[in-house]
C-alpha cells in the first residue's frame, strides 16, 4: 500500500486490513510503502486483524516506479492505495493511481479519499 500525508491512506489501510476474511482467514502482509523522505512517512493506524500483519517499506525516487517496482519484487497479489482528484499537471499525465492501474502487474484498489 502505497501511503503519504496526502492523500490520507486511512482508508485504503482499513479496507486492506479486511482481507484475511475475504480469504478465509489466511494471513496476509501489507507492505506500507512510502516514497520520499523517511521523517515524511505518516503514521498509519496497524491492522488489528490476527491474519494481518504489516511493515514499513521506505524507497526514494519517482512515486509510480517505485510502486511498480515494489509490487513486482515482492510479488504482491494487490495494490491498495488511497486516490485524489488530482491537481492541473495531473490532468496531463494522469494521476499516480491512473498510472499504476495502466501499469501494474497485479490488481490495484483504489479506494477514494474521504
Amino acid at each position: 500500500m502505497p501511503v503519504d500525508r496526502l492523500p490520507d491512506p486511512t482508508a485504503a489501510v482499513v479496507i486492506a486490513s479486511r482481507t484475511p476474511a475475504l480469504t478465509g482467514g489466511e494471513p496476509v502482509e501489507n507492505i506500507l510503502l512510502h516514497v520520499g523522505d523517511a521523517a515524511d512517512m505518516p503514521a498509519i493506524e496497524r491492522s488489528q486483524a490476527p491474519a494481518c500483519s504489516d511493515r514499513e517499506e521506505q524507497r526514494s525516487g519517482d512515486v509510480v516506479e517505485q510502486i511498480l517496482a515494489a509490487a513486482g519484487e515482492h510479488d504482491v497479489d494487490l495494490i491498495a492505495m488511497t486516490s485524489s482528484d488530482g491537481s492541473i499537471l495531473d490532468a496531463l499525465s494522469g494521476t499516480n493511481t491512473e498510472q499504476v492501474l495502466r501499469r501494474s502487474p497485479c490488481p490495484v484498489l483504489a479506494v477514494q479519499a474521504s
